[in-house]
Order: C-alpha cells, then structure tokens, then sequence
C-alpha cells in the first residue's frame, strides 16, 4: 500500500528555511527549494515590474531574464555557504551581493537549481526514517 504522506510531503520550513548540501569536500551550500513561497513571491514581483522588457523577446529580454534568476536564487535559494569559497582568486565570505557573483556564473546557478530542485531532500519524511 502506498503511502502518499511518506511519498510526497514535504517539509515546509526546510524548503524556505533550506537544508545544507555538501558540494564537495571543502564546501557546503545552504539551498531552499526551488518554488518555494518566498521565491514564486520574489520572481511574480521582479517578472511585473519588468514585464515589457521580458516580453520583447531578444537580447534585452534573456538579459533580464538572466539577471531576475540570480537575484530571485540570490534571495531565496542561496542563503548561505560555508568552507572555502574562492572566486576569481579571492576568499568570497557569504552575502547576498557575493551569492549574485556566482550565480551569475549560468553553470553555478544550474548546480545550485539542480540541488532546489530534488524533491526528495526535503521530503516530510526521509528515506532513513522510512528504513521498511
């Protein structure tokens, strides 16, 4: 019998609030997950006050599009990091501004969606609970 809580609920507070991802062994991320209620908020809002530049298709378009992603990841995906984090040569201790600089990176930003994205991280109730 499936048990459709243990499947598909998730965990409210840890989908804002987000959960530590190790990304390697000297780093870790502090991710929410994607579609959570602050970001749908964040991104409604930027994608109305910018609706005319985003619907004119074109470069102007993708650049906002592009830069409307890093702030809503900034703001409500990436809310943290700790260990060693080095752009351009530089230490990059966590703020919001420093998590816009590598987000802008599209492949840093894929990684970051990809660990918002897996729904199974902030399940209710996790697999090592389940153990049966």
């Amino acid at each position: 019998m499936t048990d459709f809580f243990k499947q598909f609920a998730s965990d409210e507070k840890m989908e804002i609030e987000g959960r530590w991802v190790e990304h390697d062994t000297e780093t870790s991320f502090l991710v929410a997950r994607s579609g959570n209620k602050h970001f749908n908020r964040l991104f409604s809002k930027l994608y109305q006050k910018n609706k005319v530049v985003l619907e004119s298709k074109g470069d102007a378009a993708e650049a906002k599009s592009d830069e409307i992603m890093v702030e809503t990841f900034a703001k409500t995906i990436l809310l943290g990091w700790k260990g060693n984090v080095v752009f351009d040569g530089k230490d990059l201790p966590y703020t919001v501004e420093n998590a816009k600089k590598l987000l802008a990176l599209k492949d840093f930003r894929r990684v970051i969606g990809s660990y918002a994205d897996d729904f199974d991280s902030f399940k209710a109730v996790q697999e090592a609970e389940q153990g049966n």
